[in-house]
C-alpha cells in the first residue's frame, strides 16, 4: 500500500509542476521576485520565456529571455542568492527533457547546467533544497527500462561550487 501511496502522492506533484507561471516567484524572505512571461514566436512555432527579477519595491535588477525553452518551475534557494528554473524546450521537442538554468543574483547573471555525458536526463521539473544553497534534482537513466517518475535518481549540487563551471547564455 505504501508504494502505491507514494506513487500517488509524486505524480500529483509532477502534475502540479506543469502549470506555467501566473504569479511571481518570490525569494524565501520576499527581497526579491522572479517574474516570468511566456512568449510566442509564430514565424518559427516555438515558445519561450521572459524573466525578470525585482527587488521588494519593484525596481528590476536583471531581464533575459530564454527563447527556446518555457519555463515549468522556479524556486530560490534558502539564502536567496542562486533561483533554480527548470524549463522545457519550447518547440514541443523531447518533452521529457528538463533544461536546468540558474541565477546568481551576486554575479546578476543566468547560467545553462550541461549535462556530462554520464549523468543521466532531467526528466521532472521537481526540485529540493537544502541551506544555504544546495539543489536536489530528479532524473532518470532509463538504463531499468522504467519510464519515469519510476526509479528516481537524485543530482545533488552544491550552487555556489557548481557556478563557474555552468555555461553562459
Amino acid at each position: 500500500m505504501r508504494p502505491i501511496l507514494l506513487l500517488l502522492v509524486l505524480v500529483t506533484q509532477l502534475g502540479a509542476a506543469e502549470r506555467l507561471f501566473d504569479y511571481p516567484v518570490a525569494s524565501r524572505k520576499a527581497e526579491f521576485s522572479a517574474i516570468f512571461t511566456k512568449t510566442s514566436y509564430e514565424e518559427s512555432k516555438r515558445e519561450g520565456t521572459k524573466l525578470a527579477i525585482q527587488d521588494r519595491e519593484g525596481k528590476t535588477l536583471f531581464e533575459h529571455e530564454l527563447d527556446r525553452d518555457v519555463a515549468r518551475n522556479a524556486e530560490w534557494t534558502h539564502d536567496s542568492k542562486f533561483l533554480v528554473i527548470t524549463a522545457q524546450n519550447g518547440g514541443g521537442h523531447q518533452p521529457w527533457h528538463y533544461s536546468v538554468y540558474v541565477f546568481s543574483l551576486d554575479a546578476r547573471e543566468i547560467r545553462e547546467f550541461q549535462e556530462p555525458a554520464n549523468t543521466p536526463a532531467l526528466v521532472s521539473a521537481e526540485m529540493f533544497f537544502q541551506p544555504p544553497h544546495t539543489v536536489i534534482l530528479i532524473a532518470h537513466t532509463f538504463e531499468h527500462h522504467m519510464e519515469a517518475p519510476e526509479d528516481p535518481v537524485f543530482l545533488r549540487f552544491d550552487l555556489a561550487t557548481l557556478w563557474p563551471k555552468l555555461r553562459k547564455v
